[in-house]
């Protein structure tokens, strides 16, 4: 069996580049029985795979979004300490007029 049926279904269902090259790479091993099963099961397993990628996509998205938020917490903290040493050294050259 060739991969042209599964090339055609992968176009078909609008699968992602990096899963289209995952599963042709794994159907390439696969005996034949197992591929027709898959071909006749495609439009379950293309269901499930572009659920799992939505899922990817926002699970990515949300450690996208508390990275940005650790990243603006850890400069706030910086700002803040940046303040209290010029603050401290503004109040120790005063003291010393």
């Amino acid at each position: 069996m060739t991969n042209s049926q599964l090339l055609k279904l992968i176009k078909e269902y609008n699968i992602c580049e990096q899963d289209s090259i995952e599963i042709t790479r794994i159907f390439e091993v696969m005996t034949d029985d197992r591929k027709v099963e898959i071909i006749d099961d495609w439009e379950n397993i293309a269901r499930r795979i572009q659920a799992s990628r939505e899922q990817l996509e926002k699970e990515k998205e949300i450690l996208l979004i508390q990275a940005i938020s650790d990243i603006e917490k850890d400069l706030e903290e910086y700002n803040k300490n940046q303040v209290k040493k010029k603050t401290k050294k503004d109040i120790d050259i005063l003291k010393n007029i």
